[in-house]
């Protein structure tokens, strides 16, 4: 036998195993031919699918991009004509404001000279006449004045006789005419001074008004002329893009030119390739006609495997026991040794593994005669021993058929079994990577692969914890639930637990987050986190078949029980302390229930606990039922892992009889 330090592994044949189930083939070169021909057919028929599509989406890209620039095109020649119809009516526009800009200017200027020689002119001829109408004006009055005085000084001379008593009265009175005569003059002279000038000030401002008017219109002659100019720069600017316009569009009719040229070598090339698809069309015709063939042998070759897997999981009709070491950080562990398929110096059945291990040193100082007894070595002989390095993947592998046999319609029972701390929840619940994580992917994994050969499956899950003899709900929290079997089709029903309909991996994943952190847990001397209760996850699986008729119903029972450990080792009191008594007696009644069936008594005790009741038919007939013994190598353990491997083995030699669906 190779021996190992403390879980030292060695290899092992896949005779008698689970995984050792091979499908029955057809002839060799027939098989391979017809798989050689139909990835060829259906490798081909992808490619010509997709280069076709390729062209085509090619081929309308080119024709849109070609129909653009044909838009494009025309476009731009309908810009072109439209700016140089502008251009043409631009430089007209632009050619008579010159001319009309020049002629204004001239006429504003020869106005300018008219008005102001006639404004001059009638100003002139306004202030003569004004002079000579009051020089006229004075002269009559003067010689009036004079002429009335002559002829009153005549009078008077005349009658100086008779008035020269009046004289000095008649002098002041003329004296004061003349004075009054000589006031209205200079009256006359201020009002027509007056007069003048007031003319003089309206001429004035006449002539400023009609400088006004000039600067008016002299700005106006600037705005012209400042509006010529710009649109002489815009004229440049719509001759610099004329000029890039004529430069785009000779480009765009060589790409025009090179686009049509590769336009008619694609759709020679379209053609072909409709004539390649026509001829591949009827090639895929053909191979799908082989393929449809391949599918109906598919589906019987299926039905065969069922009936042979079937076949080969039932020839034991044994509860499988698989062993599995914990790894051990404390360097004090006890020697332990084992290998697999009695590969050694001892010998064992085929399809078993040996595991061997010893009592540590100074192990119960059994003496006799005051000599040391050598330590005692204990084997046991299981379906199965993995070591401390094997992975939760590698165990899967060898139960993942046992799975499938619940989607084939069989009653399916794991459960795992150990002390507290030996790795049993890590085993069945490490999240992604236990027992029970992966058994839900792979059943739906299965059931995506099998719904092209018709299948469909509905899924319902249940949770629940017993505890102190007490089963509970860990959804809705409820108690008190009630165990009922049923004798004619051999199946347990739970009363007021709810069942829910499961549909993704995902979701059952955040289910068992919420009821772990649920379930009830506990410190104690072997482990911080114990746990103080059965935990059975219970998966119904209902299927049929489309095509074939066929109906199918199967169960998946996953169970991780809670610790064994002895009540000294665990130092627990008060409500721990009857925890533990609970646990230790429900398990205790697990230990007769598998005793009466090894021993074929005619009253097995499945009544003694609620664990063994709800488990009867996983346990007692029509169920295909591995256990899981997790062991643990330190020292400090050894009594508790000398228990449960003794517990394991006779777990591993009772028979239960063949499953039935």
């Amino acid at each position: 036998m190779a021996l190992s330090n403390n879980n030292g592994k060695l290899g092992r044949n896949d005779i008698g195993s689970s995984s050792a189930y091979k499908r029955r083939k057809l002839s060799p070169r027939t098989e391979s031919l017809m798989k050689t021909d139909l990835n060829r057919a259906i490798e081909y028929r992808n490619k010509s699918k997709q280069l076709l599509t390729v062209l085509q989406e090619e081929v309308w890209q080119i024709r849109s991009q070609l129909a653009e620039n044909e838009v494009a095109l025309d476009r731009l020649e309908g810009e072109y004509d439209g700016l140089r119809e502008l251009f043409d009516v631009k430089e007209c526009e632009l050619n008579e404001m010159d001319l009309k800009g020049e002629s204004i200017v001239k006429h504003l200027e020869e106005c300018f000279v008219k008005f102001k020689t006639v404004q001059e002119k009638e100003f002139n001829e306004n202030v003569e006449k004004m002079g000579q109408e009051y020089d006229k004006k004075a002269a009559n009055m003067v010689a009036l004045s004079q002429k009335q005085f002559e002829e009153e000084e005549k009078r008077l001379k005349d009658r100086s006789e008779e008035l020269k008593v009046e004289m000095n009265k008649v002098e002041e009175d003329f004296a004061l005419e003349v004075a009054v005569l000589k006031k209205n003059h200079r009256l006359r002279e201020i009002n027509l001074k007056l007069e003048r000038e007031r003319e003089i000030q309206e001429l004035k401002r006449r002539v400023r008004e009609t400088d006004d008017t000039i600067l008016v219109q002299d700005g106006d002659i600037r705005e012209i002329l400042r509006k010529i100019k710009e649109e002489r720069e815009k004229n440049s600017v719509l001759c610099e893009e004329h000029s890039k316009l004529d430069a785009k569009a000779e480009e765009y009719e060589t790409k025009t030119a090179r686009i049509r040229s590769e336009t008619d070598g694609l759709v020679e090339q379209l053609e072909t390739f409709r004539k390649q698809k026509t001829e591949l069309e009827k090639k895929c015709d053909g191979y799908n006609s082989e393929a449809d063939n391949y599918n109906r042998k598919s589906l019987e070759e299926e039905a065969l495997r069922r009936k042979l897997h079937e076949r080969l999981q039932s020839l034991k009709g044994n509860i499988r026991v698989f062993c599995r070491i914990r790894p051990e950080q404390n360097p004090m562990c006890f020697p332990m040794e084992y290998c697999d398929d009695g590969d050694g110096k001892e010998e064992s059945e085929v399809g078993e593994d040996l595991i061997k291990i010893q009592e540590p040193a100074g192990f119960g100082d059994r003496r006799k005669s005051g000599v040391t007894c050598s330590p005692r070595s204990y084997s046991f002989k299981f379906d199965k021993v993995f070591g401390s390095q094997d992975r939760n993947e590698d165990i899967f592998e060898e139960i993942s058929q046992l799975v499938q046999s619940a989607l084939d319609g069989y009653n399916v029972c794991i459960f795992a079994y150990g002390q507290t701390g030996s790795g049993k929840t890590f085993t069945m619940s490490s999240p992604g990577d236990g027992m029970i994580p992966r058994s839900v992917n792979q059943i739906f994994r299965s059931i995506e692969e099998t719904k092209k050969s018709g299948w469909s499956y509905k899924i319902t899950g249940q949770f629940l914890e017993i505890y102190r003899e007490t089963i509970n709900d860990l959804i809705t929290g409820n108690g008190g639930i009630e165990i009922k079997h049923s004798q004619t089709n051999r199946k347990t029903v739970l009363t007021n637990v709810s069942k829910i309909e499961l549909r993704t991996p995902s979701q059952v994943d955040r289910i068992l987050q919420k009821v772990n952190e649920s379930r009830s847990t506990a410190s104690t001397k072997i482990n911080d986190r114990s746990s103080r209760s059965h935990f059975i996850f219970i998966l119904s699986i209902i299927g049929s078949n489309s095509k074939t008729g066929e109906n199918v119903e199967g169960t998946l029972n996953l169970v991780d029980l809670a610790g064994s450990e002895r009540v000294s080792r665990s130092q627990v009191t008060g409500t721990r302390l009857r925890e533990t008594m609970f646990i230790n007696r429900s398990l205790s009644s697990l230990g007769d229930v598998i005793i009466s069936l090894k021993n074929k008594n005619q009253h097995i005790p499945y009544r003694n606990s609620k664990l063994t009741y709800l488990l009867q038919y996983s346990l007692g007939g029509n169920s295909k039922t591995l256990m899981f013994v997790n062991i643990s190598p330190s020292v400090g353990h050894f009594n508790e892992t000398l228990n449960s491997l003794r517990f394991a083995h006779k777990v591993n030699g009772t028979h239960i009889g063949r499953a039935t669906k």
